[in-house]
């Protein structure tokens, strides 16, 4: 019973459980996956409207680009964040307004914003792929070099 085991052998519990590895060896597919990476790559598009940097006024949301959160809602707050963003500056674009969505501010205010858009997305980009331990043996996601998820290897 938990209410019986002392202080010390609770925390050697905890650090037990928290050090163990579990090997993947299967996965259900692409039918259920969560989550699937690859698309179009963020570079090409402007963190602040959304907007390809290659084809004016095509704008892209969601999982339509290369990001992909953890489970936990991360990946739905990515669509209907990004999806504003790209609808207000569409509708921008739609009557001929510059598309400054959200630099506005001023001054100050302005740098910080376009600094601090900067490194969230330089922290995207340059995240690693390998979701899984390697320790003792386990598999990893792996990629070719194109930033595209090859999936769950065995070994």
């Amino acid at each position: 019973r938990v209410k019986e085991i002392s202080k010390e052998q609770f925390f050697q519990l905890a650090d037990i459980i928290h050090h163990m590895e579990f090997l993947v060896r299967e996965v259900s597919g692409f039918e259920k996956a969560q989550v699937t990476a690859g698309g179009i790559c963020t570079e090409e598009v402007c963190p602040d409207t959304m907007e390809s940097r290659l084809c004016k006024g095509l704008f892209f949301t969601g999982e339509l680009l290369d990001v992909d959160g953890d489970c936990g809602g991360y990946n739905l707050q990515w669509a209907w964040a990004s999806g504003c963003l790209a609808g207000r500056a569409a509708a921008k674009a739609g009557i001929g307004e510059k598309n400054d969505t959200y630099q506005s501010g001023k001054g100050a205010a302005r740098r910080s914003y376009r600094k601090s858009a900067g490194q969230a997305n330089k922290k995207w980009k340059n995240r690693g792929r390998g979701a899984v331990s390697r320790k003792k043996g386990g598999s990893k996601t792996s990629s070719d070099g194109s930033g595209r998820n090859q999936g769950i290897s065995n070994q």
